[in-house]
């Protein structure tokens, strides 16, 4: 939901500012396809590697949950709308501990 919601924003800014280009659109959707090729891999990775259910799975969908939902409040706010501050700031604490778990993985 937050994929399609986001991309449906970001078509509305990019009308609004009379930027909308098919070759930017394009490039969203593909942005998109990604994230859900990304979730897929990690759970390949889970099940085949670690042996685990979810573990990576899991931190990928949030970390993508958390910045599309930035991405929505991004785009709401271009276009003119109100943002309650708590959401907000939900949403940049689970990105940022997202962002935190996925660079102790690397490691």
């Amino acid at each position: 939901i937050f994929v399609v919601c986001d991309y449906i924003t970001g078509v509305m800014g990019a009308i609004s500012d009379k930027k909308l280009s098919s070759a930017v659109g394009f490039r969203g959707i593909c942005r998109k396809v990604l994230i859900f090729i990304l979730v897929g891999i990690a759970n390949v990775i889970d099940i085949n590697v670690l042996g685990q259910v979810g573990v990576l799975r899991t931190a990928v969908i949030f970390f993508y949950i958390s910045n599309e939902g930035l991405s929505l409040i991004e785009n709401a706010a271009h276009l003119g709308l109100p943002i309650p501050g708590k959401l907000k700031e939900v949403l940049e604490q689970l990105h940022n501990r997202d962002e935190k778990d996925t660079d102790k993985e690397e490691k």
